[in-house]
């Protein structure tokens, strides 16, 4: 199935961050808190149809993060 940017959602722990390829509105320290624990859990959805997948990474050292947080500033 082909992918449209418009149709996919994103959740970081309980806090949707992207509604239907829109940004959501969200509470920044909350979902900041919710990267903050051992686990993180980020869901998307691609809107295309009804398969699942898991898939776990481990990259989220102090170096990975500092780098990458100049994206939301």
């Amino acid at each position: 199935a082909k992918v449209d940017q418009d149709n996919a959602s994103v959740w970081i722990g309980p806090h949707c961050v992207l509604d239907h390829g829109q940004p959501a509105e969200v509470d920044l320290k909350a979902v900041s808190d919710a990267m903050g624990g051992e686990l993180v859990t980020i869901r998307v959805d691609l809107g295309v149809g009804d398969a699942s997948a898991t898939a776990w990474g481990c990259n989220l050292t102090h170096e990975y993060v500092s780098i990458n947080a100049d994206y939301t500033t």
